[in-house]
């Protein structure tokens, strides 16, 4: 059972707690079958710690550190779990019905096994990683799945570019707004910096969903990699922008020459409102109509010839 001085010390809060574990960073509390329940933890350290069969539902866990934390049979369920750190922690058994998890952090020693994702009453449910329990139960228990897939693939705009600075935020706002406007979903991929082959697959993931893609590749600096990436791979219709000033990546031209099935003609825009105001033409009509040209190929039987009509 918990440390009753462990467990008051947590009770003081967690500033107090914190720093009474930077002065003693090797012991390790027990705080197993504590109840921490709706606590707000956020930030809390709790490196090391015991908590074998605590409570921890309903628990505001943001950027909270349980690295290398005995977490076995914890409750955790409808837990906020938001950028928590679970590098090496032991989580056999953890009930996590309902948690927010959310940019967590786990490594190679982290152990997921037999995690609930059930409810009280339902069927024993169980799997062995935090990430993928929230889709699984998803898939498992919520009818409308497949209507939320089929929203994506049917109404999903990938929008890539370079969105920083106040100028191109315009365009992507008016985007979106127009977007929304004629019915779309449109998802945004902004490249501050350059980008990594976690990124890569990630926009790769994205695009695979969507209906087409918008790309601004007005001043380009990671998009170009991007496109190399995704043009030769999927064939989803992309819409480029640029302003008239400015002139395509030099690499744009081999992709625009080698998939024009699905690589439309550039549209090139003075201002802001000549964008918007020629969007749904230029940029909506066309990409419709791109799709419905590759569904259609898609679609068509493959011929074959006959080595007879060549004798």
């Amino acid at each position: 059972m918990a440390n009753h001085r462990h467990l008051k010390l947590i009770n003081s809060g967690v500033p107090i707690w914190n720093s009474w574990r930077n002065k003693n960073p090797t012991l390790k509390p027990n705080l197993s079958g504590a109840d921490l329940s709706n606590r707000d933890l956020s930030r809390v350290e709790f490196t090391g710690v015991d908590l074998m069969e605590a409570n921890l539902s309903r628990t505001n866990l943001f950027d909270a550190d349980l690295t290398n934390a005995n977490l076995s049979g914890a409750d955790i369920r409808q837990s906020s779990l938001v950028h928590t750190t679970l590098n090496g922690a032991n989580m056999t058994g953890c009930k996590i019905y309902g948690i927010s998890a959310w940019s967590v952090l786990t490594n190679d020693n982290t152990i997921q096994k037999d995690l609930l994702i059930n409810q009280n009453g339902e069927p024993k449910l169980t799997v062995d990683n935090l990430k993928v329990a929230q889709f699984v139960y998803l898939l498992l228990k919520n009818k409308e799945i497949g209507e939320v897939i089929n929203t994506v693939g049917n109404k999903g705009v990938l929008i890539l570019g370079r969105f920083a600075i106040a100028e191109r935020m315009n365009v992507l706002d008016a985007m979106r707004t127009a977007l929304r406007n004629s019915n779309y979903l449109p998802i945004v991929f902004d490249f501050e910096k350059p980008t990594d082959r976690d990124f890569t697959e990630t926009i790769m993931t994205l695009a695979g969903m969507c209906k087409f893609i918008i790309a601004d590749i007005t001043n380009p600096k990671s998009s170009p990699l991007e496109l190399q990436a995704l043009v030769p791979n999927y064939m989803i219709p992309l819409v480029t922008i640029i302003q008239s000033d400015e002139k395509p990546f030099s690499m744009f031209k081999d992709l625009w020459l080698k998939h024009p099935d699905w690589v439309l003609t550039p549209l090139e825009y003075d201002t802001l409102e000549s964008l918007i105001g020629g969007f749904n033409k230029g940029v909506l009509k066309r990409a419709e109509e791109k799709h419905m040209d590759l569904r259609a190929k898609k679609a068509q039987e493959i011929q074959t010839l006959n080595m007879d009509e060549f004798q």
